[in-house]
């Protein structure tokens, strides 16, 4: 059933990128089952992040007391929190994704030495075309920096691909409606949602 979904797109993929496709869906976050209440309760948060207690009473119909033993509830179970988020292009920070592959006998001795920099605050291993994914926030007066690094590090044959991709907006804002309380689980077409993300971003995507 996964390969004739699959065979609806044009994107040609051998068994081993298949095979990373079905360990990325085995990967997927620990399923959670949550109750019409918690659900409901959870969808008017992720509209409403700093409603009061008795507001969502109001809203859901539920007591106070239920609705404070619901948020307590999804604390643990949907792990959700207060956060403040930042626009740090309004501090004069750019935040960059910069995609690269890097050749094998290097990989753990380059992510060492990136890792080193300031500006780096996550980096990860991946599969595919690319093998590191690195996230930067860099002060906007230092942006050339990651043109000017990967530049030498080519020169040094270090590295045989880079992607830059500069974030422009922030989406971090969690949103429910792929939650089916029905059966207690995320109903989204992972495969079909993967295949056409890589696809786009094959051909189109990255012009945005």
């Amino acid at each position: 059933s996964r390969l004739k979904s699959i065979s609806r797109f044009k994107s040609e993929i051998n068994f081993a990128e298949y095979q990373s496709i079905v360990d990325s869906l085995a990967l997927k976050p620990k399923r959670i089952e949550l109750n019409h209440e918690e659900a409901l309760v959870l969808n008017f948060l992720s509209e409403h992040p700093l409603i009061s207690a008795s507001a969502l009473s109001q809203k859901t119909g539920l007591s106070i007391p239920t609705v404070q033993k619901l948020l307590k509830t999804l604390r643990s179970k949907a792990n959700i929190w207060p956060s403040l988020l930042v626009d740090l292009n309004k501090l004069n920070i750019r935040c960059f994704l910069v995609f690269l592959k890097i050749v094998p006998r290097v990989v753990n001795e380059l992510i060492n030495i990136i890792w080193l920099f300031p500006y780096c605050g996550r980096i990860y291993k991946i599969f595919g075309e690319t093998n590191v994914l690195c996230y930067f926030q860099i002060p906007s007066k230092n942006e050339d920096f990651i043109h000017e690094y990967l530049t030498m590090l080519k020169r040094m044959d270090l590295i045989e691909k880079e992607f830059i991709f500069k974030v422009e907006d922030f989406y971090y804002n969690f949103n429910p409606r792929f939650y089916n309380t029905s059966i207690n689980d995320w109903d989204i077409p992972w495969d079909e949602w993967g295949l056409w993300f890589k696809e786009y971003l094959l051909t189109k995507g990255w012009l945005h």
